[in-house]
């Protein structure tokens, strides 16, 4: 018999994956729940198959892992501080789903009692299609098979609300691939205990004090102790000296700094 392997393609980094999936999640890969201790909370995911034939899908916990070093990671369940995978209890670890059939997967989420601790705790529910989406075979007879996994982010925000700090790590002048033009990347790290969403403005302006450009970057998430880079497109700016503003919002509060700009 010959061997095949399977790759496992994840749908909250890979865009447009959707079109070769017959189950897809239709209510979103992000859920966020507001609590206190002792709270019995309730989650659903909605999954439906499109396709023509029934669909056997795996439901089951992983952590994400975040740094500042590092890119995301996948890490088995209750490996990282802020993990509340076991919070989370699955009304079923696999189900078949029928042709054109739509079903809830039901979760709870029990916050511990213990007031000791606050902020933001987050893990991951898996569905993953058993049946691989494409097979292909390699000159070596090998069968490389492709598989659809989702990761569904579960997010519980715990006690009192607190403002989470946001501090620029490191603000740099890079080339776009190709040499196509230049991009400024932003590192923004999260201080606080709460995950939050920011967008970043970036306001450009010449030695006189006119402003040349505005551009927004769009929210990005980012958890307590972790960091996000964004990217601000600077194509089409003209060789020059500037000066800068970057605004970090994300709702609660500003944060923003000034910097000087040299595009040669």
């Amino acid at each position: 018999m010959k061997p095949s392997i399977f790759f496992v393609l994840f749908c909250l980094l890979i865009t447009g994956l959707e079109s070769f999936a017959s189950v897809t999640v239709e209510n979103g890969l992000t859920h966020v729940f507001r609590g206190n201790w002792g709270d019995e909370l309730t989650g659903t995911i909605k999954l439906t198959n499109s396709g023509k034939k029934a669909e056997r899908v795996l439901i089951f916990k992983n952590d994400l892992v975040q740094g500042c070093a590092n890119a995301n990671m996948f890490a088995e369940a209750n490996s990282q501080p802020n993990s509340s995978a076991r919070w989370i209890k699955l009304n079923l670890n696999e189900r078949t789903i029928a042709a054109g059939e739509s079903y809830e997967v039901v979760y709870s989420i029990s916050i511990p009692k213990d007031t000791s601790f606050n902020g933001s705790y987050w893990s991951l529910i898996m569905v993953e299609v058993v049946d691989p989406i494409k097979e292909e075979k390699t000159s070596s007879g090998v069968t490389i098979g492709s598989k659809i996994r989702y990761a569904i982010q579960v997010i519980t925000d715990v006690g009192p609300y607190k403002v989470s700090p946001l501090s620029y790590e490191e603000v740099k002048l890079e080339k776009q691939e190709g040499g196509r033009g230049k991009t400024v990347q932003v590192l923004l790290k999260n201080n606080g205990i709460f995950a939050v969403n920011p967008a970043l403005v970036f306001e450009l302006f010449n030695k006189n004090g006119d402003k040349i450009k505005k551009i927004e970057v769009p929210f990005r998430k980012i958890y307590p102790g972790s960091c996000k880079l964004f990217e601000v497109d600077l194509t089409g700016i003209p060789k020059g000296s500037y000066d800068c503003v970057l605004v970090a919002d994300y709702g609660q509060d500003l944060f923003g700094m000034n910097a000087s700009l040299d595009i040669d």
